[in-house]
């Protein structure tokens, strides 16, 4: 026969697993910045144009990302010093030509 004080501890431990994972992985998961740096709230994505290499489509994307969000947010346009960027690139079968989407939450330096 089962106890039910055994199995109300095995659900109650199941989920403390699970709750405590989730807090660390969260913890472990968020960037701590340096001091005197700060970033926007909002990402930012540009598309590169298109190039037969690939590098070139990831340079072409980077430069009109740090074109755009230095227009947006003067200071903010150093993709080096973003976080969390992403990018992604396609090929299109017809041309061979690759494409690139960045995208990223822009940071600087703050002056003292």
């Amino acid at each position: 026969m089962d106890d039910p004080m055994n199995s109300n501890y095995v659900l109650f431990t199941f989920f403390a697993v699970v709750i405590g994972a989730i807090a660390a992985t969260h913890a472990y998961s968020t960037v701590q910045l340096p001091d005197g740096m700060s970033c926007t709230n909002k990402r930012m994505a540009s598309y590169g144009y298109t190039h037969k290499r690939m590098t070139m489509a990831e340079f072409a994307a980077i430069v009109i990302w740090q074109r755009d969000t230095e227009k947006r947010d003067p200071g903010f346009g150093n993709w080096h010093l973003a976080q969390k960027r992403k990018m992604k690139c396609k090929v299109f079968q017809n041309s061979s030509h690759y494409q690139c989407i960045v995208s990223a939450q822009p940071c600087r330096f703050d002056k003292t």
